[in-house]
């Protein structure tokens, strides 16, 4: 019953408790199970607006992400980067990361190059029009970014920063 008492008496009428907000009539059964729902619950709220930048792009989050890796390493390296590559850099893991590649290409956003190093590698590098994307994207996903945290001062942040550092590094 213990796990159970950490109801949302002390939030102000502001902050609707997890269980308010989903319609939840019983406390969660454990603390554990109530925070991996809310961390689940709060992913989902802030993937709304950027859901909805992206789309201005025919771009979705996993999409923008390899776009983004692609990018990064354009600015390393000239001669592109492995789908390989790619894909053990997504922030979330895709089964298929070469279908995000196909959509990037069928946009126009990235192309398919053969290694001058070696001819039986296939590199991935950005179109012009993929770096204007980009380039486009940049300034909106930072303000997302500010505007959905706002509510916390750098150093709540720099802390569930460190938590989710601390929780991830018990996964891996």
């Amino acid at each position: 019953m213990a796990d159970t008492k950490h109801s949302s008496k002390r939030q102000s009428r502001s902050e609707a408790s997890l269980a308010e907000d989903l319609g939840k009539r019983n406390p969660f059964d454990l603390l554990e199970e109530e925070v991996y729902v809310n961390l689940l619950r709060t992913v989902d709220l802030l993937s709304r607006d950027f859901n909805s930048l992206f789309e201005q792009h025919d771009l979705s989050n996993p999409l923008y992400n390899a776009l983004r890796i692609i990018g990064g390493e354009q600015k390393v390296s000239l001669e592109g980067i492995t789908v390989g590559t790619i894909s053990k850099r997504m922030v979330c893991q895709q089964p298929d990361t070469t279908r995000l590649i196909d959509r990037l290409e069928s946009l126009g956003y990235v192309r398919r190059v053969t290694s001058g190093q070696d001819g039986r590698k296939r590199l991935i590098t950005l179109t012009n029009t993929g770096s204007e994307v980009l380039a486009a994207l940049h300034r909106p996903v930072r303000e997302l970014h500010r505007r959905h945290f706002k509510g916390l001062s750098p150093s709540a942040l720099a802390r569930l920063n460190k938590l989710l550092d601390s929780v991830r590094s018990h996964l891996t």
